[in-house]
């Protein structure tokens, strides 16, 4: 599992059978100050997963991924080239995505919620 930052809008595309894949690269940081440095992995996901990240996420939101890692390659121009990937099985949207929730009221957080309040 990896929690970071969304660096791009996720793309949506379908295979030929109809299934839906989306891409988008996640930036993870490590350390603070000076001694801070940011990982990017590549994130690929499918079917229902695949159309919630494309309808919820954007670029800058906070994500956490569960999935495997999966080490792929190709050949391009003659020249063999390999790459890692999360094959996500699941995204946890924490923050920055848009949908229902950007139609909420803001609520003072110090404000009393009661039951009638919430919206499930």
């Amino acid at each position: 599992m990896v929690v970071g930052r969304v660096g791009k809008d996720p793309e949506l595309t379908y295979a030929n059978n109809g299934t839906a894949l989306v891409k988008f690269s996640l930036a993870t940081d490590d350390g603070f100050g000076e001694s801070k440095t940011t990982t990017w992995h590549n994130v690929v996901a499918f079917a229902k997963t695949a159309e919630a990240v494309a309808k919820y996420v954007q670029k800058g939101a906070v994500v956490g991924v569960v999935g495997r890692q999966q080490h792929r390659e190709y050949e391009k121009d003659g020249v063999k080239r390999y790459f890692a990937e999360i094959n996500a099985s699941q995204v946890q949207f924490i923050s920055g995505t848009r949908g229902a929730a950007d139609d909420l009221p803001a609520r003072d957080v110090n404000e009393d919620i009661g039951a009638d309040d919430l919206p499930f």
